[in-house]
């Protein structure tokens, strides 16, 4: 049998805990399938909201694609804390409420000094970015450490 890629074995794994839990699968249940509709209908019609700076009350206007919420899945399941809130944010995503989706957007900012903007927003449409303006050469965060945490990929490869 071939081994699935890291990324969608993490994913698949929070599906499958979600299941085996009774009061995870009541609460979402078929949380694979709404996650695959989800992605695919953003895919199609890109989500658009605000995202709010919650360090400088600055707002950015976002289109988020399905392969960007993926992206969003798989960056909040390195944050441990996150993961039981994470089948509630899918749910909520595949009902076109993106306040969480928003939120949790809104905290990479505050993170921001541990991984470069261009991670924390991976392929999504912003109107305002530091480095997107003409003529700037400013870096939004010197000297950002490397984000390559081996022990925190093999506990989800385990």
């Amino acid at each position: 049998m071939p081994r699935r890629p890291p990324t969608q074995r993490s994913i698949g794994l929070l599906f499958e805990a979600c299941a085996a839990d009774q009061a995870c699968s009541a609460a979402f249940p078929d949380l694979r399938t709404v996650y695959l509709d989800t992605v695919e209908r953003l895919n199609q019609e890109h989500a658009r909201f605000q995202v709010t700076n919650p360090l400088t009350g600055e707002s950015y206007d976002l289109a988020m694609t399905g392969d960007n919420l993926g992206s969003l899945l798989l960056q909040f399941l390195y944050v441990t804390s996150a993961i039981p809130s994470l089948p509630q944010i899918l749910y909520d995503a595949s009902q076109e409420d993106y306040a969480t989706v928003a939120q949790l957007l809104g905290s990479l900012f505050v993170s921001g000094g541990a991984m470069s903007q261009g991670q924390q927003f991976p392929g999504f449409a912003t109107t305002k970015s530091p480095s997107a303006r003409p003529g700037s050469s400013r870096q939004p965060w010197p000297n950002f450490p490397s984000y390559d945490e081996p022990s925190v990929i093999a506990s989800l490869e385990s």
